[in-house]
């Protein structure tokens, strides 16, 4: 079975920031100091007409799934704090991922679509082990 997981998720601040600029996405709390939006198809359509972006993405280097309408303003949130992309997509032994992190409008962590950069994505952005994997249950279609 296909899973893919994709959320926008950071400082509280930046994840507001963000959101403020959508009607489509859903701001969800994860974990103490930080938020998440679920990047589910609507907030992608809705990002692609206001940022005149082609909906398929995959248009930043090193990533299989960002687009350039969502790393514009994730720079412009990033003024509120860290926040970061991630991407994961999965059918049995097959699996994509991205993940970036920006601050103060500059990619301060990948792109990069390594597994095991993921874990690693969640420690730069300061949140605790125990919420690592909590993104997976935020239904993202």
């Amino acid at each position: 079975m296909l899973e893919t997981y994709c959320v926008l998720i950071g400082e509280a601040k930046a994840i507001e920031l963000f959101a403020s600029k959508l009607t489509m996405g859903q701001v969800c709390e994860y974990s103490p100091g930080f938020k998440l939006i679920p990047y589910t198809s609507a907030v992608h359509l809705e990002l692609c007409e206001k940022y005149s972006e082609n909906p398929p993405g995959g248009d930043i280097e090193g990533t299989v799934s960002l687009n350039g309408a969502t790393e514009q303003l994730a720079r412009e949130a990033s003024q509120g704090g860290k926040i970061a992309y991630l991407f994961e997509e999965h059918f049995g032994g097959w699996r994509d991922c991205d993940s970036v992190i920006w601050y103060n409008g500059n990619i301060i962590f990948g792109p990069t679509s390594e597994y095991e950069h993921q874990r690693t994505t969640f420690e730069k952005l300061g949140i605790d082990p125990q919420y690592f994997s909590h993104f997976k249950k935020y239904d993202c279609r």
